[in-house]
């Protein structure tokens, strides 16, 4: 990975209970996280959310900045689209650096841009 220089941008881990099967999805994040750290990557994370037998803010807090979280738009349980609504969000810019940008805290990226 490290040798691949720019041509790989992360390392992607989905923890997910189909494809951790029996395996402890805490063991596998941590050793992902290792890989990481050890390549100076940042991550793109599958959340666990079903069955959502680790909080989100748990798996959440592991995470460094930098790292890019998935599967996470949904009103299922550990989802930020409880009831239909967004709660908590946050956006990243893919493949570009973020420099100045600011955080929009609603997640409401149209009222957003309406209101510049």
């Amino acid at each position: 990975i490290k040798n691949a220089g720019d041509s790989i941008w992360g390392i992607a881990v989905n923890v997910a209970a189909l494809t951790c099967a029996a395996n402890d999805p805490r063991v596998i994040l941590k050793r992902v996280l290792q890989m990481a750290e050890r390549t100076g990557k940042p991550l793109l994370y599958g959340i666990r959310w079903d069955p959502l037998d680790w909080a989100l803010e748990e798996q959440l807090e592991l995470l460094r900045p930098g790292d890019v979280v998935t599967y996470c738009l949904h009103a299922g349980p550990g989802g930020i689209v409880p009831e239909g609504r967004v709660v908590d969000a946050w956006a990243y810019f893919y493949n570009a650096p973020l420099g100045r940008a600011e955080r929009i805290h609603s997640g409401d990226y149209l009222e957003y841009f309406k209101a510049r």
